[in-house]
């Protein structure tokens, strides 16, 4: 919102000027206010002002903090939308505007027991200022193996080596005793 500027008449004195416009301006770029200057006699004149909206300030965008995730029967994991989880403020553009987009994207499956991928949340305000934010997902494997069968053996009369038994995991796929 521009100081209305003023000049002089020689009968009136000093003459503000009146916009063509309303104010505050809040579109980006160089926007020109006329603005007209009237002595109350009917003479008047006007004169061109131009005024820069420039954005440079970045959005603000709340960490997340390192996520552990469990994984499901099927040791995958597709990764949710963590945008939900941030906040993202901006100086100029409304909150509602901000555009968050999330890498990898939402959807994608990482599987492995113990795997850990990066996250990047990034803030947009649509004035070509962002913001980024990183976190870590590690899968975790919950389930534990099934539990074998076993049977009794006879392995020797004063000694023996049984030979390991194995079972399955849902991630881990066949697992040998020790």
């Amino acid at each position: 919102t521009p100081t209305a500027p003023t000049t002089t008449d020689n009968c009136a004195g000093i003459v503000t000027g009146t916009p063509n416009l309303s104010f505050p301006i809040t579109t980006q770029g160089v926007t020109v206010v006329t603005w007209t200057f009237s002595d109350g006699n009917g003479n008047s004149t006007t004169a061109n002002q131009s005024v820069t909206v420039d954005d440079t300030t970045k959005p603000t965008l709340t960490s997340i903090a390192a996520r552990n995730e469990n994984l499901g029967a099927s040791c995958s994991f597709a990764i949710p939308d963590y945008t939900s989880l941030t906040n993202a403020a901006d100086n100029c553009t409304p909150t509602g505007s901000i555009i968050k987009t999330q890498l990898p994207v939402s959807g994608t499956l990482i599987s492995g027991h113990n795997t850990s991928q990066l996250v990047t949340i990034t803030a947009n305000d649509g004035n070509g200022n962002t913001e980024s934010t990183t976190f870590t997902i590690t899968l975790k494997d919950v389930t534990a193996p099934t539990t074998p069968t076993l049977t009794a053996i006879n392995v020797g009369q004063c000694s023996g080596t049984p030979t390991a038994p194995t079972t399955t995991d849902n991630c881990a796929g066949i697992v040998t005793g020790t």
